[in-house]
C-alpha cells in the first residue's frame, strides 16, 4: 500500500511538471452548428449525421460535405438497423417527439414528467427516459414506470444524465460516468420501478471487483452479440496516474470479465497494473468496437480482440476525423491540450458505419 501512494504522488509530481511546460488547453470544437462538442453520431456508406452539444444535428453527405442542420433541439439518436431515430426535446411536463431521420413516421409520446434525456430501444420501438419516468411503447399505447430512489442516489444522475442506456426484458440498464467519482451500473424493473446496483465489489479494497460503482465509471453498453439475453458493457477510468478499463459481460446479475490489454510500463504515464481505459463501446458487425481517449481501437471480431494504434485523423468538412476503414469512422468529439497543428488528449466519437 505504502508503495503505490509513493508511487501516486510521484505521479502527481511528474504530471504536475509537464502540465506546468505544456502549451495549454486549446479551444473547444466551437463548431458554428454543432457547438464545443458532439454527443452522438450515426453514419451509412453516404451520410453522417453527428448532433452537437448545442441540440442540432448535422448531416453530411460523405462525399460532398455538410448538407442539412437540423435545429430540434435534439437530445439523442438511437440507431434502429436500417432506421435512425432523434429526441426532440421538450418542456418537462410535454410531449416528446421521436423523429425517424431516415425517412418514415415520427411518433409523439404523451405528456411526460420531467425532462426527457435518452432513447433506448425495445421490441415496440424507441423507448423515452425523462429525469422522473421511463416510457415504454406497446400495442395499447405508452407505459409510464416511475423508478423509485432507494439508493440514496439520484438514478437520474448529475453530469448530463445517463452514460448508457440498454433494455432487456423485464427491465433497464442504465450506467454511469461521473469521472473520477465512478458511477456504475443501476437496473430499473419495468414493472415495478425498483431499482438496484448491478455490481462486482471484491473484499475489503473500496475499489476492487470488476465492477464497482465507487470507483468505475461506465461508459458504454451494448447487446451481447455472444450471447443472447446478455450485456456488454465498457467502463474507464483515467485520473492522477490511475488507469481502468474493463469490457464486462452482464447477465442477470453475473458479471464476467471480457476483455482488458496493459498499459505499457512507464512510471511517468500510469501506475503499475494499469489497463487501457475505455471511452467508448459500440457494436460492430459480430463484434465491437472501443476506444482508450486517443490513444487506442480495440476491435473485436471471431472471439479476438485486436489493438491498434489510433489513426491519424485529417481535416474533412470542418470536423477532424479518420474513415481509411469501412466500417467506422472515427470524429474528434472535443478537444483538448496540446498546440493547435498537434492536439494531445482529445475525445473521439466511434461511429459504426451500418
Amino acid at each position: 500500500m505504502l508503495r503505490r501512494l509513493a508511487l501516486l504522488v510521484l505521479t502527481l509530481l511528474l504530471a504536475a511538471g509537464s502540465a506546468a511546460a505544456a502549451p495549454g488547453r486549446l479551444n473547444d470544437l466551437d463548431d458554428p452548428h454543432l457547438g464545443r462538442s458532439i454527443r452522438a453520431g450515426a453514419a451509412d456508406p453516404g451520410r453522417l449525421w453527428l448532433l452537437g452539444e448545442s441540440g442540432r444535428i448535422v448531416l453530411f453527405d460523405r462525399q460532398r460535405g455538410r448538407e442539412r442542420v437540423l435545429d430540434g433541439p435534439y437530445q439523442d439518436l438511437l440507431r434502429d438497423g436500417p432506421r435512425l431515430w432523434a429526441l426532440q426535446r421538450g418542456e418537462a411536463g410535454e410531449a416528446a417527439r421521436i423523429v425517424e431521420l431516415t425517412g418514415g413516421t415520427d411518433r409523439v409520446t404523451p405528456p411526460l414528467p420531467g425532462a426527457p434525456t435518452r432513447l433506448f430501444l425495445t421490441p415496440e420501438g424507441p423507448g423515452v427516459l425523462t429525469t422522473e419516468v421511463v416510457a415504454v411503447p406497446g400495442h395499447d399505447g405508452w407505459r409510464l414506470t416511475r423508478p423509485d430512489d432507494r439508493l440514496g442516489d439520484r438514478w437520474t444522475a448529475p453530469r448530463g444524465g445517463p452514460s448508457a442506456l440498454l433494455a432487456q426484458r423485464g427491465r433497464l440498464l442504465v450506467g454511469f460516468n461521473h469521472g473520477e467519482w465512478g458511477g456504475g451500473l443501476r437496473a430499473i424493473d419495468l414493472a415495478t420501478g425498483a431499482v438496484s446496483r448491478v455490481e462486482d465489489r471484491g473484499g475489503s479494497d473500496p475499489c476492487g471487483g470488476l465492477l464497482n460503482a465507487a470507483c468505475l465509471p461506465v461508459t458504454g453498453a451494448i447487446p451481447d452479440p455472444g450471447q443472447a439475453g446478455c450485456a456488454l458493457v465498457s467502463g474507464g477510468l483515467a485520473h492522477m496516474g490511475l488507469q481502468i478499463g474493463r469490457v464486462l459481460r452482464v447477465c442477470g446479475d453475473h458479471i464476467t470479465l471480457v476483455y482488458s490489454a496493459p498499459v505499457p510500463a512507464d512510471p511517468r504515464l500510469a501506475l503499475p497494473g494499469a489497463t487501457w481505459p475505455f471511452s467508448g463501446l459500440a457494436p460492430l458487425g459480430d463484434g465491437w468496437i472501443a476506444s482508450s481517449g486517443d490513444q487506442r481501437l480495440f476491435i473485436a471480431s471471431g472471439g479476438t480482440v485486436e489493438n491498434r494504434p489510433m489513426p491519424a485523423l485529417h481535416d474533412w468538412a470542418g470536423l477532424k476525423i479518420a474513415d481509411a476503414d469501412p466500417r467506422f469512422i472515427v470524429v474528434m468529439q472535443a478537444c483538448c491540450w496540446g498546440r493547435a497543428d498537434d492536439p494531445r488528449n482529445f475525445a473521439v466519437l466511434v461511429v459504426p458505419v451500418l
